[in-house]
């Protein structure tokens, strides 16, 4: 059900084909907190996370001092957070760091950073792992380097601000001790390291590490980039990435994002960077990157900090959202499906200062992406600073998902890294429209861990795939549509992964389908194999019936069987066929 707030509105009507009657609704009213409470600072995140464990997203700004609860109707109030939240340049990054449950935060403050970890009722105690005293840092990002299951800690540090050490990277023991890695030049040697963003770009199954190093417009430098050698190796182990494209690239670097923009299957890339370089735009054919030219690629002398992605019209294309201190160059963008942008609002004029942090999210539960932003002065940071916190009043009509995605271990509980594909019909084609759980996405910040994929017009959802960050894979078939769902990983084994890679020459022939008594399987004609072992699975991939067939086709008995999704796999002569079977 849509929630419509009773608060005073100031209202932005975004008008173009794509986006039929789509209106994001600022929240002024001065009863809401998040309108009231004083944000100093100027370069800072924020972040859309259910803090309490109430199942609503709450909204955490670094230089806050609080916490905004919701009370699952869209209604915010303030929860004090002593000590936490603290100071002008600060970042947050959340997710489960000691397994326990529930989401902590590893914080950034430019005098004191430090581990915050929560009760599960959204009270926090301090942690630093380092006894020596104060971690100094610019930005905090939280992934899983090694695949265990426990959050490591990285804290990115830019010698170019008056810090001077190398990026800070503790190691999580999984006992509440941390371990300070300093064996990969990142963490020994000074750069302009501005915010570290663990990406699985090379899909492998391990968390890559980029760093966007922008020196805040003194002069372009290459950024850096680091390939996990866990998958390869069996071991996790950084090695510098000069293979890229871009890696000698001069940017400004300030937010990397790996996104499947035109919906092909492999993830382009896209940084924003600040006034000494032209953002950047890739598009991704297999291992091949090509630079693009369109309404993205702005500069230099446009000064930008977040990219946030998200299908803000749920039209199957994922839109973006940028933030800068170039006001009237930021905005929000439509992907148009062809690597081509079209910008249809410029939310933050009269921000009145640059706007940092940005975080996207359902919080009013409605189908449709919400988002805030968060800004202030850099000659005034202990002003109250700029806030803005945006409503999606979607009515085009398009559906949607959204999951809550829990691991088990060794994979990590908050599901960072986590792969998910969800197959959908857009523009007159099945696609997959893929997703990556990231602690750390836009600048100094992030979006929702709760994922969100629009749908377009589709009313059903065929197959829904879960890649874990320990390798396990996860298969849900024939969902309901404009619900979201809490799925616990199963470990149940990832045999079923060329399941879905299904081809014509793959695929079984079923019929009837649905059944109710008897199926007839029948192996691909042309190919004159008969014979085999066919096996039938529940959609986790858990034998019921194995057979052994003598022709090309066999007569399936289902009228025992519960109704429900069943998986087939038939092996004949080295090769394998898959098909799937609904039982009524």
């Amino acid at each position: 059900m849509k929630f419509q707030p009773m608060w005073g509105l100031a209202l932005a009507l975004l008008l173009s084909s794509g986006l039929s009657a789509q209106t994001f609704t600022r929240i002024t009213d001065a009863t809401n907190p998040i309108n009231t409470r004083n944000m100093s600072g100027h370069y800072r995140g924020c972040a859309w996370i259910d803090v309490d464990a109430d199942g609503d997203l709450d909204l955490t700004v670094a230089g806050a001092g609080v916490i905004f609860l919701n009370d699952g109707k869209g209604n915010f109030t303030s929860k004090g957070t002593p000590g936490m939240f603290q100071g002008n340049q600060t970042s947050l990054s959340w997710a489960d760091i000691n397994a326990d449950g529930t989401v902590d935060c590893l914080h950034s403050y430019n005098l004191d950073s430090r581990i915050y970890f929560n009760d599960g009722n959204g009270n926090f105690t301090s942690f630093d792992p380092e006894p020596s005293g104060s971690l100094r840092a610019w930005s905090a990002s939280l992934g899983d380097w090694n695949n265990d299951g426990y959050m490591d800690a990285l804290w990115s540090v830019p010698v170019n601000y008056g810090f001077t050490t190398g990026n800070l990277f503790y190691g999580n023991n999984g006992d509440g001790t941390f371990t300070k890695i300093d064996s990969f030049d990142f963490s020994t040697e000074t750069a302009d390291y501005t915010v570290g963003h663990w990406i699985d770009y090379d899909d492998d199954g391990d968390q890559d590490l980029f760093f966007a190093s922008g020196p805040g417009g003194v002069a372009a430098r290459p950024d850096h980039f680091y390939r996990n050698l866990l998958a390869e190796l069996g071991y996790p182990r950084f090695i510098k990435n000069t293979q890229l494209p871009f890696f000698n690239e001069p940017q400004d670097g300030q937010c990397y994002n790996f996104i499947d923009t035109d919906l092909d299957g492999d993830r382009d890339m896209y940084l924003t960077n600040w006034s000494a370089a032209l953002n950047r735009y890739y598009e991704r054919d297999k291992d091949t990157f090509i630079a693009r030219q369109n309404a993205l690629i702005m500069g230099p002398g446009n000064s930008m900090l977040s990219n946030g992605w998200g299908d803000l019209d749920n039209d199957g294309y994922e839109d973006v959202v940028i933030t800068g201190g170039t006001l009237s160059s930021a905005g929000i963008f439509k992907n148009n499906g062809n690597h081509q942008f079209q910008k249809i609002a410029s939310p933050f004029l009269n921000a009145g200062g640059q706007v940092s942090g940005l975080t996207l999210g359902d919080y009013d539960e409605d189908g449709d992406l919400d988002f805030f932003a968060v800004g202030g002065n850099n000659s005034n940071p202990s002003g109250s600073g700029y806030r803005g916190l945006f409503q999606n009043d979607l009515s085009n009509g398009n559906h949607w998902v959204q999951f809550d995605l829990t691991g088990k271990l060794p994979s990590n509980t908050s599901a960072i890294g986590a792969r998910i594909w969800v197959k959908a019909h857009i523009g007159g084609i099945d696609r997959w429209l893929q997703r990556e759980i990231s602690a750390q996405n836009t600048f100094m910040g992030h979006n929702a861990l709760r994922v969100h994929v629009g749908l377009a017009q589709n009313t059903s959802i065929d197959s829904v795939k879960i890649n874990w960050p320990s390798g396990d894979t996860d298969y849900l078939l024939n969902l309901a549509v404009d619900s979201i769902y809490s799925i616990t990983q199963s470990n149940v084994g990832s045999g079923l992964n060329e399941l879905f890679k299904i081809d014509s020459a793959q695929a079984l022939r079923t019929q009837p389908n649905p059944a109710k008594a008897v199926c007839e399987i029948s192996l691909p004609e042309g190919l004159g194999l008969k014979g085999g072992s066919l096996r039938l699975m529940d959609f986790q991939g858990k034998l019921i019936q194995q057979e052994s067939a003598r022709r090309a086709s066999f007569r399936l008995d289902v009228s025992e069987l519960p109704s429900g999704v069943y998986l087939l796999n038939w092996q004949v002569e080295g090769k394998t066929f898959f098909g799937k079977i609904v039982v009524e």
